[in-house]
Order: structure tokens, then C-alpha cells, then sequence
């Protein structure tokens, strides 16, 4: 009898320590969700998806013991419903930290309140309308490492004026919430130099190449001598085709939205060339020595090419950035913390600790800080001095800024 009761004591502790051992050897998958265009505007798309997956791959040793961290594609296809539903899904995920925002500013600008109502932490690497991240919601979970229109309006308005000598430069804009945010970023900037009333000329975001001849023929007869274009990739490439076809003596500044899909594959060198076109993107480089970018040449080879440079550059850059700077937020969290407490606590680490990231674009000091009217830019991770003008060279390739 006492023996069993023995066997029977030691069976039950060790029973009993199952758990913990078990609990010893978890691992926790939390994943991103990428909302991103993987067809019109695939090249940013996934120039965005490699840089995320190098920040993981690179920084696994950062992350809490015994969590990794995956991203997930989620194809938006630039319908705003669709963002929709991969937000909804985000909510009822016990495992998804983040959603990752990629190209396009209208499904961001739609859903701001609704993000900020439901505490889904959003981080963009490529959309560019300023009120995205600015809210009189009492809450901000919108951060930002990407082009900022509340920045890039007067640097567009700078280059075309100072460098392009333009004298009556006229705005191209796509007929959407980011075209009329630019609109006002852009007069504002011009109303500064002198210029009160420049031509604004909105264009339809589908539309076929019958209609950029009308909208081409428009800009000429308006008698503008530069076209401050904001456009997607493909618009844009049908409006720079027209214009070219005109041989018009009027050049355009882009901003960076054509560079997300095939454009340069589009427009030859000869019509670029035509139209004195030059694209406002971020200041990376492919010259730096940092490991990461040789560890995403190595394994993403196919994607990078005998170059050594991805499709929409930015894309790649700006996705590792933010991807780096949400794995140093995650480093000092709990494994054991549920999925809104994780998510809350890097939404408080980007607002309140002093992080420190070396990143591809730059070194970060603290990127972000807590949100209020009047600090607009604390979900800001990048301002106008990371913002360059470039140009395609003749293979097509956009020339690094730095």
C-alpha cells in the first residue's frame, strides 16, 4: 500500500508538471496582415513584402522568446471594401499584431476612425496622404515610415520651381482623397512662392488612352509650362504617353505613386525623356553596406536581379524600416500577454520609449511620440529632409537618389 500510494504521488507530480514543460518549449506565430495591390500594382506590393520578411528574417533574435512573427497577404486590389473585410478579419485573429498598408492612401483615409475606434495598429510604408495619421480621435494607432503630402507638396512645388524653372505650373492630380490633399498641400506651397491661382486639373483614375489624349490636350491648352503630376502607375503611364505623343515643351514633376507598379516597362526612355519627367521618392540608397541589404539580395536574387536593385525601391526600404522598428517595440513584451495587450504595448513603445533602430533608409532616434493637434507629426517617422528627387535612367531603373 505504501508503495502505491508512492508510485501513485510521484505519477501525479510528474503528471502535473506536463504543462510547464510544455509551456517551457512554446513557441507563439503572431502574424502581419500585408493589405496590399498584388495586380495593377504588384512591384510595390511586393518590394514591400520583401522588405518586411528580411526585417524578420534579419531581426528574429530580436523578438521575445519563443515568438516568431509572419507576415500574411491580404490583395486589396485597390478595393476599398476589401481592406474592409482584411480589417474586420485582423480584429477577430487572436494571433495578428498588425496591419501593414501598402500603396494606396484611399482605403487608409476611409477607414481612419474605424481603425482608431477599434485599436487596429496600423503601420504604412507606402501611402502618402496627410490626414491619414492625423486624428481628433482620442486614440492614434496610425504610424507612418513613408512620404508624407503634407511635406511632399512643397517639395514637389520647390523642385519644379527651383530646379525645372518652372513659371506656371499646373496640378495633374488624380481624382481622389489623395489627389485633393495634394491640391492643398501643393496650392499652399505655391501660394508662398507667389503663385495664387495655378491651373488644377483632376483626371479620372481609370481611364483608357482615348481619355489622356483629352486630359494631355487639356494641360497644353492651359498654357502651363510644368504639370505637377499625382498618379498611380497605371494613369500615370497613359497620361505621360499622350503628353509625350504631343511633343509639347511642357515637363512634369511626379510624385513617387507611379513608381508602385510597371510604369518605366510602359513608358520608354525616349517619351520620359520627352517630358523631362523626375519622380519625388524617399532618400534610400543601394550603395550602403548594411548586412540587411545583402542578406535580401541573397535571398531574394530573382527580385533584385543582376542590378542589385528591387522594382519600387521605396517599397523595399520603407517595409524594412517599419518592420524593424515594430520588432524593437515587440522586444521588451511578455509572450504571455494576449494579442490586444501586445498590440497596445507597441503602440505605446512607438509613442513613449526611446527606441533606437539602425534601419536601411537611416538610423531612428525615437521616430515616433504621443499624438496630439499639436504635434502633428508625432506619427511621422520620416519628414521633408528624407525626401530627394530622382529620375529613370534609360533602362528604366530609378536612379538612387543618394
Amino acid at each position: 500500500m505504501v508503495w502505491n500510494s508512492a508510485r501513485w504521488l510521484c505519477a501525479t507530480f510528474f503528471l502535473g508538471m506536463i504543462p510547464v514543460l510544455a509551456a517551457a518549449g512554446q513557441t507563439r506565430d503572431l502574424v502581419l496582415y500585408l493589405d496590399a495591390e498584388f495586380h495593377d500594382h504588384a512591384p510595390a506590393a511586393r518590394a514591400i513584402e520583401v522588405g518586411v520578411n528580411t526585417a524578420l528574417i534579419a531581426l528574429k533574435d530580436d523578438l521575445p522568446d519563443g515568438v516568431t512573427v509572419r507576415l500574411v497577404r491580404k490583395d486589396h486590389r485597390g478595393n476599398v471594401k476589401r481592406t474592409t473585410r482584411h480589417l474586420r478579419e485582423y480584429l477577430a485573429d487572436p494571433n495578428a499584431l498588425a496591419v501593414i498598408g501598402g500603396l494606396h492612401s484611399p482605403p487608409y483615409l476611409k477607414h481612419r476612425d474605424y481603425v482608431n475606434e477599434n485599436r487596429i495598429l496600423l503601420l504604412l510604408p507606402w501611402s502618402a496622404a496627410g490626414p491619414i495619421t492625423r486624428t481628433d480621435h482620442s486614440e492614434n494607432w496610425i504610424f507612418r515610415l513613408s512620404v508624407d503630402d503634407t511635406k511632399a507638396g512643397a517639395r514637389i512645388v520647390s523642385h519644379a520651381l527651383d530646379v525645372k524653372s518652372c513659371e506656371n505650373p499646373a496640378l495633374w492630380l488624380w481624382d481622389s482623397g489623395w489627389g485633393r490633399s495634394n491640391e492643398q498641400t501643393m496650392t499652399a506651397a505655391l501660394a508662398e512662392r507667389g503663385i495664387s491661382e495655378p491651373n488644377v486639373l483632376y483626371f479620372s483614375g481609370s481611364l483608357d488612352s482615348e481619355q489622356a489624349k483629352v486630359e494631355a490636350l487639356r494641360l497644353v491648352g492651359s498654357g502651363s509650362d510644368c504639370a505637377l503630376l499625382v498618379a498611380n502607375a497605371a494613369e500615370g503611364s497613359k497620361l505621360i504617353l499622350a503628353l509625350a505623343k504631343l511633343h509639347a515643351s511642357t515637363r512634369v514633376v511626379s510624385h513617387w505613386g507611379i513608381t508602385g507598379g510597371l510604369f518605366s516597362e510602359l513608358v520608354s526612355a525616349e517619351m520620359r525623356e520627352q517630358v523631362g519627367l523626375e519622380v519625388l521618392q524617399t532618400c534610400y540608397s543601394f550603395r550602403h553596406q548594411h548586412p540587411a541589404l545583402e542578406l535580401a539580395r541573397q535571398t531574394y536574387a530573382m527580385e533584385f536581379g543582376a542590378s542589385g536593385q528591387i522594382q519600387a525601391p521605396t517599397g523595399f526600404f520603407h517595409g524594412y524600416d517599419i518592420a524593424a522598428l515594430l520588432i524593437a517595440a515587440l522586444s521588451s513584451a511578455s509572450q504571455d500577454a494576449s494579442i490586444t495587450e501586445l498590440r497596445a504595448h507597441v503602440r505605446d513603445r512607438f509613442e513613449n520609449a526611446h527606441l533606437s533602430v539602425d534601419g536601411l533608409m537611416r538610423h531612428y532616434e525615437r521616430p515616433f511620440s504621443p499624438y496630439s493637434e499639436a504635434n502633428p507629426d508625432a506619427h511621422e517617422a520620416l519628414g521633408a529632409s528624407d525626401l530627394c528627387v530622382t529620375r529613370y535612367d534609360e533602362a528604366g531603373q530609378l536612379i538612387p537618389p543618394r
